[in-house]
């Protein structure tokens, strides 16, 4: 279930024409808000304030009409009212609009500008955590993209063998398995039950896990994020002994995976990592303050947008509920902050976090009180 991609992130941001406007709007998945229609009116009133902005921008009645038409035909969509999540993301230019359906709790806001507002849906991926979860059973293996709110299955059936036996042949017989039976006319083995796997077996299941690891590292060779895996417990040293992923999680989550849906594999997995990315994000902070004296941090806004443009920032701290406008020019370094509405204005702090993100940095959204530097709204980690 991929809510959105990195891929339509960068879509998104590539989106530069005047009058690209983002909406956002929190939303109930049920109870007393959606029988009253209360998210349709949270929406309702953005569009009219949007609606406001852009004949200040000098667009003509009939203009606003076309380009918010697509909002006010959804306003009239019973069905899809009735199946929402925490938030709802709006983006409309002309002859584009993209609505999303977030595990966020959105603050209701719009924006009108050259470009697309798309910090609110940094959280979906970063400083949430980003790791790959890896299902193991002997007759069935599944590869997971996952972060804190969403997960998307990896497509592995044409790199690895569906089940041991297409490994070891079909005279294989685990000693060490309680009990396994096969369903007639399927050729479909079904283990059940799990005990330690004698020498023999053993030996059986780690070629079964070379061949799984050699296809998998087809697709993962340039991957860097962590990697858990989920399966019986006796399966896991064996499995661990021949990977060559670099960054295999070193405790597993011992489960039987036969009757586990995808949502719950996923709920599972961020479960065991959610402290490891907690982690992740306390050695960032004590690594900004380590050296906060040496050059590699920036507080000043024009050094971080150069240096998010550049892809020189490992990590970006940012206030939440907070912003910097203004107006800036790379080519000539120049930055004018202004909190009025100018039309060349733009969020910068956006920029600078959609930047970061796209050129594989870290974005945290932080209170005032966990931010690593006092004094600013964004602080930043340097890569050198």
């Amino acid at each position: 279930m991929a809510i959105i991609t990195k891929k339509e992130v960068a879509d998104l941001a590539k989106m530069r024409e005047k009058y690209c406007v983002s909406i956002f709007v929190p939303t109930s998945r049920h109870g007393e808000s959606v029988k009253k229609g209360k998210d349709q009116i949270g929406l309702k009133n953005q569009l009219k304030e949007v609606s406001v902005k852009l004949t200040g921008h000098g667009l003509r009645g009939p203009e606003i009409h076309n380009r918010l038409e697509p909002v006010k035909r959804l306003l009239q969509d019973g069905s899809f009212w009735g199946q929402q999540m925490d938030g709802l993301a709006v983006f409309l230019a002309s002859d584009y609009f993209k609505v999303l359906k977030l595990p966020l709790d959105l603050e209701a806001a719009n924006y009108v500008g050259d470009g697309f507002y798309l910090k609110p849906l940094l959280p979906l991926f970063s400083g949430d955590g980003s790791f790959l979860l890896l299902a193991i059973a002997l007759d069935k293996i599944e590869l997971y993209e996952c972060s804190r709110h969403q997960f998307s299955r990896i497509r592995i059936k044409d790199r690895i063998p569906k089940r041991l036996e297409e490994t070891v042949g079909y005279d294989y017989e685990d000693n060490g398995l309680q009990f396994r039976n096969q369903r007639e006319g399927f050729g479909e083995v079904i283990y059940h039950g799990h005990a330690e796997a004698d020498r023999d077996s053993r030996d059986e299941i780690r070629r079964y896990f070379r061949e799984v690891n050699k296809g998998l590292m087809q697709i993962l060779h340039d991957q860097e994020a962590p990697m858990l895996v989920v399966c019986q417990d006796y399966l896991f040293p064996i499995y661990r002994e021949v990977n060559t992923y670099i960054n295999l999680v070193q405790e597993h989550v011992g489960r039987d995976i036969s009757h586990l849906s995808p949502r719950q594999l996923h709920e599972i997995g961020w479960k065991k990592m959610e402290p490891y990315f907690g982690r992740e994000l306390e050695d960032k902070i004590n690594d900004y303050m380590r050296f906060e004296d040496t050059g590699r941090t920036a507080t000043a806004v024009s050094d971080i947008l150069e240096a998010a443009r550049n892809g020189t920032v490992d990590s970006l701290f940012c206030l939440s509920h907070s912003d910097v406008s203004g107006s800036y020019d790379p080519t000539a370094g120049q930055l004018k902050h202004s909190e009025d509405s100018a039309e060349d204005n733009i969020s910068l702090m956006n920029e600078a976090a959609l930047q970061v993100y796209l050129n594989g940095g870290k974005v945290y959204f932080l209170e005032a009180d966990n931010m690593p530097g006092t004094g600013a709204v964004m602080n930043a980690l340097l890569r050198f």
